[in-house]
């Protein structure tokens, strides 16, 4: 019986092969390197109304009302593997090398399986079609600078499956953030939200539709969830070498259940700094209110429901997955 889970987790973690999607038998197999696979990928730009952006988002409705202005020119990414299967959606700031937001779904009958997978050691990839992006030159010494290449659409909650955790591992999917926000409280509250989707939305039979993006506007203690005031000076954004390091990173998701049309958002906001970095939850609509320019933001436009059942013990939840 060993052996057989033995040889069977194997082939689910083998490059090329999905658990709820296997390939074709004449696909070729990456070659491993000690721990190391790689999963060849051509993420692709594609048209915003393009059915394979547009599926990750709840309603196929994207996000309206933020405040895009941390560069004029934006790609809309699908991120796809060689064989055309695609895995999530990110909106790309190209001028200022790093992405605006990805967005992903954790269906209920994966969400039992997070943590089922350990974290893969794989290389980073870059899209071919984006002008700036962060590579390996850009990032080798960073930890030097501490600042470590952090995920938007995390790995963890990916492990429920080897090739979606790879796919993550995009320059395209990835900004500068520092060392104590990425090992910290940042990653603290990507394994309450894994395990919020795996013991609470999953089991109820819910859809968890997960928004990550980013922001310049750094929130005091006294202000945070607020729109700034007219007037207001905005922290200018750093750079790390030729692309943006955001002030602030931002999880919102909406959990639906399809059986019943029940529906319950939660909402993360990060401060990326290395002196004084912090993430705290707080109630969807807050964080609209935040991201929003001249009016709050909308993020799941489609399903306003999600802003009137709020999850507000994600503080509650294991700082690791059970």
């Amino acid at each position: 019986m060993k052996f057989i889970v033995c040889v069977t987790f194997l082939f689910l973690c083998t490059s090329g092969f999905s658990r709820s999607k296997a390939v074709d038998k004449s696909e070729k197999k990456g070659k491993a390197d000690g721990h190391k696979r790689m999963l060849k990928t051509t993420q692709e730009v594609v048209d915003c109304k393009d059915d394979c952006y547009l599926k990750y988002f709840l309603g196929k409705s994207p996000p309206e009302d933020l405040d895009l202005s941390m560069s004029p020119d934006t790609k809309c990414i699908c991120q796809k593997d060689a064989k055309g299967s695609d895995y999530f959606a990110t909106y790309f700031y190209d001028k200022a090398g790093i992405a605006a937001y990805s967005a992903y779904i954790i269906q209920a009958s994966d969400a039992q399986w997070i943590g089922s997978h350990k974290r893969i050691d794989v290389s980073w990839r870059t899209t071919p079609e984006i002008t700036k992006q962060g590579t390996d030159i850009m990032y080798e010494g960073s930890s030097a600078f501490k600042i470590h290449k952090g995920h938007l659409n995390p790995a963890l909650i990916n492990s429920y499956d080897c090739n979606h955790q790879i796919a993550t591992f995009t320059y395209t999917n990835a900004i500068p953030q520092s060392e104590k926000h990425n090992i910290g409280s940042w990653k603290n509250f990507e394994a309450k939200i894994a395990n919020y989707v795996k013991h609470i939305c999953g089991p109820r039979g819910g859809n968890m539709y997960l928004i990550t993006g980013t922001s310049n506007y750094i929130p005091s203690d006294k202000d945070i969830g607020q729109q700034p005031p007219p007037g207001a000076k905005i922290s200018l954004p750093h750079y790390f070498k030729e692309i943006l390091r955001p002030n602030s990173l931002w999880t919102a998701g909406c959990c639906v259940v399809p059986e019943t049309g029940t529906v319950q958002s939660i909402a993360v906001w990060g401060k990326n700094e290395e002196t004084n970095p912090y993430t705290v939850s707080l109630p969807l609509t807050k964080l609209e209110k935040f991201l929003g320019k001249l009016s709050p933001a909308n993020l799941f436009p489609k399903f306003p429901k999600c802003r009137l059942n709020l999850f507000l013990d994600l503080d509650g939840q294991k700082n690791y997955i059970v």
